[in-house]
C-alpha cells in the first residue's frame, strides 16, 4: 500500500529521463539490425519510466496477438504455483512474452525498495540491487528460469550525478536518485568499472550526466575502458547542461 511518504521518496522522470529514453530507443534499433536476440538491463529503474515505456512499445497493439500470446505462455506453464503466480504478477507476465516470444529480456534494477514496488505496478521486471550486486550473487532462480545470462547487449543507467555536499544529502531514499558525491562522479565511475563485467564486446552502454558534473574524470576513465565513445544527446537546462554519454566495451587483444 503506497502512502505520500513512500511516492516521495522514488524519482519520477525528467528531462534526463527523457533524454535518455530517446536514445535507449535508437540503441535497440541498432541493435536489432545485428541481433535476432537481446538482453537488456536498465540500473537505477525509478518510477520505472524508461523500461515501461519500452516495454509497451514492443508488445503487440493487436489484442487478438496479446491474448494469443498470453494464452501460449500459460499452457506451458506446467507448475501450478508458477501458473497462479504468473496470472497475479502482470510484471512477470509482460516479462515473459517479450523473453519467449519476442526475443527480448528487459530486467531492471534498483537500490530503493519503494521504486522497485512501484515499477512492478508499471510492468516492469524489477529487483533490488545496488548497481549489478544481484547479477554478483550465485543466484540460481534468476540463471535458470529467467536469464540464462548475466551478459547484456545494452545497459543504460539515468546516475545520481550531481556534486552534493555533506549538509545537503537526504535521509531518504531519494538521496540515492541525485546524490552524486563531492564531484557528482562517484556512481558514474563505480557503474562504468562494473559494467564492464556485464556488457557483451559489441553491447552498448549508456548513462546521463552533467555539465556540472566532474567530467574529466569520467572522460579518463572511459577512454582507458572503453571505445568509440559518443556524447549522443545535449540538452540545456536551467543551470545545467545535461549529456547523454555512449559508448562500447574495448575488446583487448592479446
Amino acid at each position: 500500500m503506497y502512502n505520500s511518504k513512500n511516492i516521495k521518496e522514488i524519482y519520477f522522470p525528467a528531462e534526463d529521463s527523457k533524454i535518455l529514453l530517446d536514445e535507449v530507443r535508437n540503441s535497440i534499433k541498432e541493435l536489432m539490425i545485428k541481433k535476432e536476440h537481446l538482453n537488456i538491463c536498465e540500473i537505477g529503474t525509478g518510477s520505472g519510466y524508461i523500461s515501461s515505456v519500452i516495454i509497451n512499445e514492443m508488445l503487440p497493439k493487436n489484442e487478438y496477438k496479446f491474448n494469443l500470446l498470453k494464452k501460449k505462455i500459460i499452457i506451458n506453464i506446467k507448475n501450478k504455483y508458477y501458473k497462479k503466480l504468473f496470472l497475479l504478477k502482470k510484471w512477470m507476465f509482460f516479462y515473459f512474452i517479450l523473453k519467449k516470444y519476442l526475443n527480448i529480456n528487459i530486467i531492471s534494477t534498483d537500490i530503493n525498495p519503494n521504486a522497485i514496488i512501484f515499477s512492478r505496478n508499471e510492468n516492469v521486471f524489477s529487483l533490488y540491487s545496488n548497481l549489478f550486486s544481484i547479477f554478483n550473487k550465485k543466484n540460481k532462480y534468476l540463471r535458470k528460469k529467467l536469464i540464462q545470462t548475466f551478459k547484456f547487449d545494452l545497459i543504460f543507467f539515468n546516475p545520481p550525478y550531481l556534486p552534493t555536499s555533506q549538509e545537503e544529502k537526504l535521509d531518504s531514499y531519494l538521496n540515492y536518485s541525485f546524490d552524486g558525491g563531492k564531484d557528482g562522479s562517484s556512481t558514474i565511475i563505480k557503474y562504468l568499472e562494473e559494467a564492464k563485467k556485464y556488457l557483451k564486446n559489441d553491447g552498448i552502454l549508456l548513462f546521463v550526466c552533467s555539465s556540472i558534473t566532474n567530467t574529466n574524470i569520467i572522460y579518463h576513465f572511459l577512454k582507458r575502458e572503453y571505445s568509440n565513445i559518443k556524447i549522443v544527446k545535449k540538452l540545456k537546462c536551467s543551470f545545467e547542461t545535461l549529456l547523454v554519454i555512449k559508448c562500447e566495451n574495448k575488446i583487448l587483444f592479446n
